[in-house]
């Protein structure tokens, strides 16, 4: 992270300490409308809510979640990770209205004649070496990784990290 972005975590965490902190977010969000904010450059739907794949026996084989010093520090949070998945209508409805979206950025990221699964593959590549995490993307990276591997399953949701005090805070969704 670039020295001006850790400086201004720096004077966020400050201020939130000087107000008395900020409430965590505790109750996951359930509705379409609270779960859509807007629209991005685009013109395609931004959602708060996050992607990640399970196997059939619901456990989470793969996350691309984005960690986030600032909300850690800053909620008193730790490293053990939450999720939440939203009904099964829902998720649905989620995933369809950012499949325009998915589809653009497999796209942007195509080279010459490259399937979608090659695609995906130099991507999750990409990333497992180091590089950008997609912030943001967890939709797309989430369904490149099950393009790779077929036996998963996509799921949307809420998703977080557990506070000290052990209740769960709701960073997506």
């Amino acid at each position: 992270m670039n020295g001006q972005m850790k400086q201004m975590e720096h004077y966020v965490l400050a201020f939130a300490k000087s107000i008395g902190g900020m409430s965590k977010s505790t109750i996951p969000l359930t509705t379409f409308k609270q779960i859509l904010k807007g629209k991005n450059e685009d013109g395609e739907p931004r959602l708060d809510a996050h992607c990640w794949c399970e196997d059939d026996l619901g456990n989470v084989v793969y996350d691309p979640y984005y960690e986030e010093e600032l909300s850690k520090e800053m909620f008193n949070l730790t490293d053990e990770k939450c999720y939440n998945k939203f009904e099964p209508l829902l998720q649905k409805i989620c995933l369809k209205s950012v499949s325009n979206h998915i589809n653009m950025i497999f796209e942007n990221c195509r080279k010459d004649k490259q399937t979608d699964i090659e695609v995906s593959k130099d991507i999750l590549k990409y990333i497992e070496e180091g590089g950008q995490d997609f912030y943001g993307n967890c939709f797309f990276v989430a369904k490149a990784y099950k393009m790779c591997n077929p036996s998963v399953n996509i799921v949307c949701g809420s998703a977080g990290r557990i506070g000290k005090d052990g209740q769960p805070h709701w960073e997506y969704g």
